[in-house]
């Protein structure tokens, strides 16, 4: 946590390599050796965790980025060596990761959607993009059912905004996550989905003829798993 006040340039090695220990010891907690069970995060502790990782996920180094999305989705919808949840989702409460998540994407929609008029996308703005759908693609992954019971109504903005996203937003990058995260949620099939059925249908014909390789093949793999 403390490394979260130390510059970036020269710190990012190390920044990682915290992030991964961190992640091992929320994962398989070491055992007190007086009670010989596994230690436990204090709630002051959690909550400030729960902060430095939403820190972590608009942050200006990639590597920062992945490493803090990979804690929240092992942390909040993985299970610790016992079958609990390091910091459950239901701990985070409903103002935190999933409107946190929402709020970053549809801030970067506005953006673009009033890039005519002059407004570009600030480096933070991209930063928050691609980290958020960074860690929305391995919370989706890992399990996106979970994610859905623990996250409240801001799940239901979640395919309005990947569906924004597919169309307005010309990024490889920010295709490929898009459609990771479609096919995911196609596995689940929520109401939102279904809600936005010929949305979507509409979206992968759009891009079936994508200059990317990794979109049409993301398209492919999205048509055969509906």
């Amino acid at each position: 946590m403390q490394l979260r006040h130390d510059p970036v340039g020269g710190w990012g090695q190390m920044r990682e390599m915290a992030g991964l220990l961190l992640k091992n010891a929320l994962v398989k907690p070491p055992v007190d050796a007086n009670t010989k069970m596994r230690m436990r995060l204090l709630a002051e502790s959690r909550m400030e965790m729960k902060q430095v990782l939403c820190q972590c996920v608009v942050d200006q180094s990639a590597g920062v980025r992945r490493v803090g999305s990979s804690i929240i989705a092992s942390c909040t919808v993985g299970k610790e060596a016992d079958g609990m949840e390091p910091l459950p989702l239901k701990d985070w409460g409903e103002g935190i990761l999933g409107p946190f998540l929402m709020n970053c994407l549809e801030s970067a929609i506005g953006v673009m959607e009033n890039g005519s008029a002059g407004v570009g996308m600030t480096d933070n703005g991209q930063f928050a993009l691609l980290g958020s759908l960074q860690t929305l693609t391995k919370v989706l992954e890992d399990d996106a059912e979970k994610f859905e019971r623990g996250t409240g109504a801001a799940f239901n903005r979640i395919i309005p905004c990947l569906l924004k996203l597919l169309k307005i937003c010309g990024e490889e990058r920010v295709k490929v996550d898009s459609l990771e995260c479609c096919v995911h949620l196609v596995l689940v099939m929520p109401g939102s989905l279904i809600a936005q059925m010929n949305n979507f249908l509409g979206v992968l014909s759009s891009l079936a003829g994508d200059n990317s390789v990794e979109v049409r093949k993301l398209v492919c793999r999205a048509i055969v798993t509906l």
